[in-house]
């Protein structure tokens, strides 16, 4: 086996390792056949979900129920490798999996599309981008009124110095990114013991 492929492999056992991992199953013979897993991170009321692609021997098409989403709603999908390539995955716009091997796996991340339009991506650099590790409350803000546009917010967590780079999808479909750093007079205790820094990051570009 290659070094490239080598690092693949690897990637791939990292993958699968990813906390909460279960199989993509179904009855009969109408699921995948090959290696299909989700995770799910849950967000107060959001749910993002996390989709491992792998030793797919047919290709495969997905709907939100595939991966315990409901089918009556509308989500964002896409590729870790490819965060801005960001396509409507619902029961009517599903997602169509070629087949693949190890070495070339996929992972997948499924966002819920806010009644304002707007999408949350997390750190776009991670696998898992939306976990209570990083985030804390995440907020949508729609103007009823069709005055100052919508927009959303979420509070981060991280240490002095450092550089975080979080994803927003805005209401035409098009993904984007805010980069903040972190500010050592931004600090706060999170949890009884835990004391970290905390900031806002805004859709608009602002870190409060």
């Amino acid at each position: 086996m290659s070094i490239d492929k080598s690092l693949k492999r690897a990637a791939y056992e990292s993958a699968v390792a990813i906390g909460g991992m279960e199989p993509v199953q179904h009855p009969g013979n109408i699921g995948p056949s090959g290696e299909v897993w989700v995770a799910t991170s849950v967000m107060g009321a959001r749910v993002y979900s996390y989709v491992l692609v792998a030793d797919l021997a047919e290709d495969w098409t997905a709907i939100p129920s595939d991966f315990g989403l409901s089918d009556n709603s509308l989500y964002y999908i896409y590729e870790s490798n490819s965060t801005s390539d960001v396509t409507v995955f619902s029961a009517k716009h599903p997602l169509f999996l070629n087949s693949c091997g190890l070495d070339d796996f996929s992972v997948y991340t499924i966002a819920p599309v806010e009644d304002s339009g707007m999408s949350f991506q997390g750190e776009v650099s991670k696998w898992v981008g939306v976990s209570e590790v990083r985030f804390g409350d995440i907020t949508s803000i729609t103007h009823s009124n069709g005055g100052g546009g919508s927009g959303m917010s979420a509070v981060v967590y991280g240490s002095d110095s450092e550089e975080v780079e979080v994803g927003f999808i805005g209401t035409d479909g098009v993904a984007f990114t805010v980069t903040c750093i972190f500010d050592s007079e931004k600090r706060a205790r999170r949890g009884l013991l835990e004391e970290c820094l905390v900031m806002t990051v805004h859709s608009s570009g602002e870190c409060m």
